[in-house]
Order: structure tokens, then C-alpha cells, then sequence
């Protein structure tokens, strides 16, 4: 599945909102500021989201767990969700 490329983020003309990258419009009009922080966070949920499964399925193996990269996984899943709920 593929998604528009770059960073998304909430665009707020003063009246409606909407979720957009540098160069295009992602949404047309979104109600509510909690749809569109949720929508603009969804490529960083993804990301991170399949960097965890990655992470645990690379560590079904009786190896120990890396444990820094799980602590950067985690801080990109922290921060997507930050996002979602647009802090």
C-alpha cells in the first residue's frame, strides 16, 4: 500500500482544515482539529508500527533483545502518538 510521500501535517487556513505535505494536499476538508492530527500522524503511526513487528519478529531467535533499538522504536511510536493527538 502506498501513501503520499513526505511529511504530513495539519493545514489551518483560519476556517477549515485540512492535511497537506510541502508540496500537495493530502485531505480535502477534515471537521474537527483531533480527525486531522490523527490523519497527519498516520505515516509516523505506520512507520513505526512496522519497525516494532520488524523488531519482534527478527527477535524470535533465542538472541538476546537489542534493547537501544527497541528504545528507538519505542521513542517513534511515543512520538507518532504525540502527534495523533496533536501535541
Amino acid at each position: 500500500m502506498k501513501h503520499t510521500k513526505g511529511k504530513w501535517f495539519v493545514n489551518y487556513n483560519g476556517f477549515d482544515k485540512s492535511v497537506r505535505t510541502d508540496k500537495e494536499f493530502v485531505t480535502g476538508i477534515i471537521f474537527g482539529k483531533e480527525n486531522a492530527n490523527l490523519i497527519s500522524a498516520a505515516p509516523d503511526m505506520r512507520r513505526s508500527l512496522h519497525s516494532l513487528l520488524n523488531f519482534l519478529l527478527e527477535s524470535k531467535s533465542t538472541a538476546p533483545l537489542d534493547q537501544n533499538r527497541l528504545k528507538k522504536i519505542l521513542k517513534i511510536a511515543e512520538k507518532a502518538l504525540r502527534k495523533s493527538k496533536g501535541l
